[in-house]
């Protein structure tokens, strides 16, 4: 290789082979080094004949090239990875260089066997990492092959620890134990649990460093908890359940996992529930001490109310104080427990679908009501709830329990419930579905529809023992069918009249002219029958401006005036507070008999407003006594 002239001797060969001419001129170790760097490589991916290749390299290194060291360290692990390892490799010593050394390490051991591996190492992995000094390189190795085959991590771990030669691949016993740590976290097969236990007692036995040791005792708790937890939670692995402490909800998802598989896959017994609640309480205590242990019995109780059978549900009130009285320890406290089985009976009753044949959700759902021993408001409201469900039923109406639930108006129920009806048969049932669904006023509501269906059937004592109810509850919204009942001809007078004194209190101003005039054909027609019982009428309050007037003890009425007071404004003019013949019959309320005094002998004094205000029926009287010219007996 000497100095020649493009034309002169040898130009030829570098016109013809031109990637040479880099090495055309004065001979230097740079250049040298180049070259036999080149020509190797050629001979590997050219003509893959590898052995020359190293023979070329060797030769270069006897000559003093020494940068062909690095080289020689990339033939020799090629060679060794094809000839000598079993490879089936398609590299070339360019693809070779650009890989990572953590790769090259993988690819000389990825033959190796649970037998073969320290041999492996010793003969292949530790010259290597000799000539890059670098004892990171086995660490990874073991976390890469740990996450699916443990075991060979536990054939390394015992050859360091049986040999007393841990420096030989960590550099000291603290990052030996960190990496053996690190291995049980990285492992995503938990099928080898045993494996990795074993691992870490092994290292138990051997280590010494204290903080190395509390390390490692920390570690074989989590593993003793994935395995606990792991018989019904196959997805989980050291890593993960490591990650989500301190995640509460994480926490809370993980228990009801196992929880639920666990008495899912049981035969229910006291013992077997007690043993799978004993569990998940140990899994929390040793791992998850920020989970509180109320949570994790809350947890557990809540998934055998939600088993779906019969002795399960009933199983669970083992775990639950039942009575407000009751504070043993251990048990779920009683709030929890109403609010839990509500919230199951809740859960039965939505899974009931319209094609549903049987009554199994909705047997559940009353097993579960039945734990608690107490009736309190919420368990009362939920079981009108189930019942109102079971009348829907037995009445034929298909509506899931879940769209009752849901609906903003219960009215509607009712009204599907009425249209259901081909006849007017079940107007009891109509009527107990008012009071079970305890929706606003649905109740007074309720009957409403029943009065104006039993009048469309002509059943007027129905209609009438009804609307006395809604008139004694003070329902407003009654009012128009009373001036309908009142107007009616089928109904005995006496009735009507009520009817038409309750619509007269209640109805819109624009109404009361149509009402009176009604009252007065009606005592025209029944006068001498209606006017006779009115001395006797029983008068219990006054109503005055929307207050009820209520003798008391202490001369004062609701409306904190003085009687004086009161009874002037209704009848004007001086008070004749004063004794007074009291007339036969009348009520024994001296105000009310001054009013009626007036009524009779100063007609003029009355201020008819407000008495029509106050009290509808002593108004009407008034106006009619005055139509009438009725004349009236006294003492």
């Amino acid at each position: 290789m000497g100095q020649h002239s493009p034309g002169g001797r040898g130009g030829g060969f570098y016109n013809e082979n031109k990637e040479l001419t880099q090495f055309r001129g004065p001979i230097d170790d740079v250049i040298a080094t180049q070259w036999y760097t080149y020509r190797a490589k050629h001979l590997d991916a050219e003509a893959r004949q590898l052995e020359h290749a190293v023979h070329l390299i060797n030769f270069g290194l006897k000559l003093g090239f020494s940068k062909l060291q690095s080289l020689h360290t990339m033939l020799g692990l090629l060679y060794n990875l094809i000839f000598e390892c079993g490879c089936d490799l398609a590299v070339t010593l360019d693809e070779l260089e650009g890989m990572e050394a953590t790769q090259h390490v993988d690819m000389l051991l990825c033959n190796s066997t649970e037998l073969s591996v320290i041999s492996d190492i010793q003969r292949w992995v530790t010259p290597y990492i000799d000539t890059l000094d670098d004892k990171t390189l086995i660490s990874n190795y073991l976390l890469n092959i740990s996450r699916t085959n443990i075991k060979m991590t536990r054939v390394v771990v015992r050859h360091v620890l049986m040999s007393n030669d841990v420096e030989a691949f960590f550099d000291n016993e603290v990052d030996f134990v960190d990496v053996v740590v690190s291995c049980v976290h990285a492992m995503l097969d938990n099928q080898q649990l045993n494996v990795a236990l074993d691992i870490i007692g092994i290292c138990l036995v051997k280590i010494s460093s204290m903080t190395s040791l509390k390390k490692l005792k920390e570690t074989k708790v989590l593993l003793e908890s994935l395995k606990t937890l792991s018989t019904r939670c196959f997805h989980l692995n050291p890593e993960k359940l490591f990650s989500i402490r301190g995640d509460r909800h994480q926490i809370s998802m993980l228990f009801k996992a196992f929880f639920t598989k666990s008495v899912a896959d049981a035969q229910l017994t006291l013992a077997k529930c007690k043993d799978i609640l004993a569990q998940g309480l140990g899994v929390r205590g040793s791992m998850f001490g920020e989970y509180d242990e109320v949570e994790c019995l809350e947890t557990f109780v809540r998934c055998l109310l939600s088993v779906g059978s019969e002795d399960g549900v009933r199983m669970s009130g083992c775990f639950m104080n039942q009575r407000a009285s009751d504070n043993y320890k251990g048990k779920l406290p009683y709030k929890d427990s109403v609010a839990l089985v509500v919230s199951a009976s809740n859960e039965y009753l939505d899974s009931i679908s319209i094609d549903s044949k049987e009554n199994k959700m909705l047997r559940l759902s009353k097993v579960c009501l039945g734990l608690i021993e107490e009736q309190t408001s919420v368990i009362s409201c939920q079981s009108n709830f189930i019942e109102a469900v079971e009348v829907l039923q037995n009445m034929g109406l298909e509506i899931v329990p879940i769209k009752i639930r849901l609906c903003k108006d219960k009215i509607e129920i009712i009204k599907q419930a009425l249209e259901k009806q081909s006849s007017y048969v079940n107007m009891i049932s109509i009527l107990r579905l008012g009071e079970l669904l305890q929706d606003k006023y649905l109740n007074e509501r309720t009957k409403l529809l029943v009065i104006e269906q039993a009048l469309k059937n002509n059943d007027h004592i129905l209609a009438k023992q009804l609307t006395l109810n809604l008139m004694e509850e003070n329902f407003s919204q009654v009012s128009t069918i009373c001036y309908e009942l009142g107007v009616s001809g089928n109904l005995d007078p006496e009735f009507r009249y009520h009817c038409l004194a309750f619509a007269a209190s209640h109805c819109p101003n624009n109404h009361l002219y149509d009402i009176i005039v009604a009252t007065k054909s009606l005592l025209s027609e029944h006068f001498r029958h209606l006017l006779q019982p009115i001395p006797s009428f029983e008068v219990t309050g006054i109503v005055y401006e929307n207050k009820s007037f209520i003798e008391t003890s202490s001369g004062q009425n609701e409306t904190g005036q003085n009687e004086p007071e009161f009874y002037q404004s209704i009848v004007g003019g001086e008070v004749p507070y004063k004794t007074v013949n009291h007339y036969t019959g009348y009520d024994t309320n001296p105000y009310v008999n001054n009013i009626m005094r007036r009524i009779i002998h100063q007609p003029t004094t009355i201020n008819i407003d407000i008495l029509l205000q106050t009290d509808f029926k002593l108004g009407l009287f008034y106006i009619l006594s005055q139509e009438f010219n009725v004349s009236f007996p006294t003492n």
